[in-house]
């Protein structure tokens, strides 16, 4: 009963981060690489568990969920700086992307570490197992999000995104133009409104 509701659980929790990733980066494939990068986490934390001894039970199951919405920042952030980086060629946005995406994945990453690791220390088996796997959340999620997903979108990421600006409506900017549309200003504190 605890591998069926895992396994429902671990496919809702998949499809939850696939429609949040689409809606927020826009693009199918980049889409699919990372729901694809967090289910290996997933498979990677459960080959762990089996080099542990780690018994699959409700505690294990829960945080193989959890692995789910954790695994998503160390992905989802490099692919989306991949998405918008400028370049000609695939390895150049690639290099951009981890660039400006990998200190603070890391800095997540060791944030996270750090504030479980002193239930490394206690001796429930609630905690040991929560801390064995928040370990291989972060180990794993970093080798994929940072390693394996840019050699991937180097290899078959999408092409450049066309991104511009919206342009204003001609009759809009005409009358803004000519003086005839009000632009109003919000103050920007309490204090500078005047009576």
């Amino acid at each position: 009963m605890i591998i069926f509701e895992g396994i429902q659980n671990l496919c809702l929790a998949l499809l939850a981060v696939f429609l949040i990733c689409f809606a927020l980066l826009t693009h199918f494939g980049t889409t699919m690489l990372v729901v694809i990068a967090i289910l290996m986490i997933d498979v990677e934390i459960v080959g762990l568990m089996y080099v542990w001894g780690v018994s699959i039970d409700s505690v294990s199951v829960t945080n193989l969920v959890l692995a789910v919405g954790l695994a998503v920042d160390y992905s989802v952030h490099v692919a989306h700086a991949f998405l918008l980086a400028p370049g000609r060629t695939r390895n150049d946005r690639v290099k951009v992307a981890t660039l400006e995406m990998g200190v603070p994945v890391l800095h997540g990453a060791a944030s996270t570490f750090c504030a479980v690791m002193l239930l490394s220390m206690a001796g429930s088996y609630i905690f040991i197992v929560f801390f064995k796997m928040f370990f291989a959340i972060c180990l794993f999620g970093v080798i994929n999000g940072l390693i394996l997903l840019p050699i991937v979108l180097s290899l078959i990421g999408p092409g450049q995104l066309d991104i511009t600006p919206p342009r204003m409506p001609d009759e809009l900017a005409n009358r803004i133009n000519k003086g005839k549309a009000k632009v109003i200003a919000m103050p920007s504190k309490a204090g500078d409104r005047k009576s």
